[in-house]
């Protein structure tokens, strides 16, 4: 059954969110002064580590990097969600 759920982003490099298999990005906001991200999952997949980076506009982008997945502005900070193509040291 397809279904939005919510995963709270936390404000580390690199991370790992546990998602139903094939989450499709719908929109990544800061709810209440926490980073979210919102996907459209199918809630009786089993759930997947997904390795995802966080980059600050300006940053050189690890060649590890896959899908980009949102923006959010925070504190005067401008950060980019994407996921890694392999765990990095922080995520493993």
């Amino acid at each position: 059954m397809l279904t939005i759920w919510k995963f709270p982003i936390p404000l580390e490099h690199a991370f790992e969110l546990k998602m139903p298999a094939d989450p499709h990005v719908l929109a990544v906001q800061v709810q209440a002064g926490q980073p979210m991200l919102w996907a459209l999952v199918d809630s009786e997949s089993p759930c997947a580590p997904y390795h995802l980076l966080i980059l600050g506009t300006g940053h050189p982008i690890p060649e590890n990097t896959g899908r980009y997945f949102g923006t959010w502005q925070q504190d005067g900070y401008v950060w980019h969600l994407f996921e890694a193509l392999q765990p990095t040291a922080r995520t493993a």
